[in-house]
């Protein structure tokens, strides 16, 4: 197909039209795109809900930083001199468990080479599977 410039009704220019008679300037001019929502009402809410309960569970997980030793409770290797959410594991998922999320028999405390392993392969470390197995007892 050929095209063939012609004029723009806006700016009067000679040039290949884009839309509505106008080149493409001028049309994105005149007719700007609309933003897109990216989240309703609802979807701003439970958002925000959700950022609140991190920071909730990062001050949780920084108190129990501060109270007790830096060492793994798998292997009693040392975790590190610096804070980190990485070195603490919930038993049972937040997901699944919303009543055990800020229970601390749910968390261990491990390195962050076992907290990789342990969420690559849930069942590898038999201590962790004993405590899921008491934990699962506890809240059905």
């Amino acid at each position: 197909m050929i095209k063939k410039k012609k004029i723009c009704i806006s700016c009067k220019n000679e040039s290949y039209i884009w839309s509505k008679k106008r080149c493409k300037t001028c049309f994105n001019k005149e007719f700007p795109l609309k933003s897109i929502k990216k989240y309703s009402e609802k979807g701003l809410i439970k958002k925000e809900l959700k950022k609140e309960n991190t920071q909730k569970l990062h001050e949780w997980f920084y108190q129990i930083w501060l109270n007790e030793p830096h060492f793994s409770e798998l292997s009693g290797n040392p975790i590190g001199n610096t804070f980190s959410t990485c070195y603490y594991h919930h038993i049972l998922p937040k997901s699944k468990y919303k009543e055990a999320e800020f229970d601390r028999e749910n968390i261990i405390i491990l390195t962050f080479s076992e907290h990789q392993e342990v969420e690559s392969n849930p069942t590898k470390f038999e201590k962790i599977n004993i405590m899921r197995e008491k934990l699962k007892e506890k809240y059905g």
